[in-house]
């Protein structure tokens, strides 16, 4: 098992990409040529700095803003995410949905974990699972959207709140920089909603592995001169800000369960475009801007949809679509 330490994703990006092409081994899944390393775990003391930002690495910053959002929110919107990317994401899609979207499959378990952390703070259980081992994530065709990550996990020590993900695949040049992201955001919401200081982020990969056609391409990245402002999560009520990641100890369970479901709700009025009260959520709001949505979103299963079927607009408002987010 390979382990490294880094303190950011500036400096500590290059040093991963460089580990991997120099350490990994040949494998061809798909028949594609890949260098990988397998069991890696990513430690990384510095969460707030998890974005390879002003490194080279051209980030689509909108990109990494609709999966942070969408993910804390609790849905999925396959049309957000195609705005802010220029359709990359229509393969990976079924019928108009991505049926591996970590925000509606997380939606009801984070809850669990807020109350499980502000119950006991020592607890091992707070973890939450992506990966379903059902005909959804284990079809053998048919899924589109196989979802890479299978569990966060968190725990508090010494009044910090650290995460944990593992993941079953993870490209070192595509996935990390926006899976980094969006865990470390999630980690700081809910330090930020739990009343919690920031402890470290650990990331696991089972494959950690670069492809082919990017060998090389980390001798054109350097690091630039200018510090970058990172974004943060959706932290910071107009009434509750002085308790941000100060505390050391949860909130009682009623008060951290409050501050979660406001942030969580303040980053699905980004999505819909009715702006937030969040400190931390205000740099979402102006980079998705011209890129939220007014389709119509089911309060069972999560998802956003645009509706021209009438039967189908009718099973989703009723509520009656919970089987098909199984």
């Amino acid at each position: 098992m390979a382990e490294l330490i880094i303190n950011d994703l500036r400096d500590g990006y290059i040093d991963l990409i460089e580990f991997v092409e120099n350490e990994g081994e040949l494998v061809s899944p798909r028949g594609m040529k890949t260098k990988e390393v397998r069991n890696a775990t990513i430690v990384l003391t510095d969460p707030v700095a998890a974005i390879p930002m002003g490194v080279g690495r051209k980030l689509n910053m909108k990109i990494g803003a609709v999966e942070t959002t969408q993910l804390i929110a609790g849905v999925s919107s396959a049309m957000q995410l195609n705005l802010a990317s220029n359709n990359a994401f229509e393969a990976y899609m079924n019928d108009g949905r991505l049926l591996g979207a970590y925000g509606p499959r997380l939606f009801g378990q984070l809850e669990n974990v807020v109350r499980m952390i502000a119950r006991d703070p020592d607890t091992r259980q707070a973890a939450a699972l992506v990966w379903r081992g059902n005909e959804t994530d284990l079809a053998l065709d048919g899924n589109k959207d196989v979802p890479c990550t299978v569990a966060l996990s968190w725990n508090v020590r010494d009044g910090k709140l650290n995460a944990s993900t593992v993941m079953r695949s993870n490209d070192v040049h595509l996935g990390v920089a926006y899976d980094f992201w969006m865990f470390t955001r999630l980690q700081m919401t809910l330090a930020w909603a739990l009343g919690l200081e920031l402890g470290d982020y650990r990331h696991h990969a089972i494959s950690l592995h670069v492809y082919e056609r990017d060998w090389g391409k980390v001798d054109e990245f350097e690091v630039l001169d200018r510090e970058p402002v990172y974004p943060y999560g959706y932290t910071g009520h107009p009434d509750w800000d002085q308790y941000s990641f100060q505390r050391g100890i949860p909130f009682e369970e009623d008060e951290s369960v409050e501050r979660w479901h406001w942030a969580r709700e303040e980053a699905l009025n980004v999505i819909q475009g009715k702006g937030t009260n969040s400190a931390g959520g205000k740099w979402y709001e102006e980079t998705l801007r011209e890129h939220t949505t007014q389709h119509t979103l089911c309060s069972a299963c999560r998802y956003f949809y645009d509706f021209d079927d009438e039967e189908q607009s009718e099973l989703h408002l009723d509520g009656k679509c919970v089987e098909q987010n199984k």
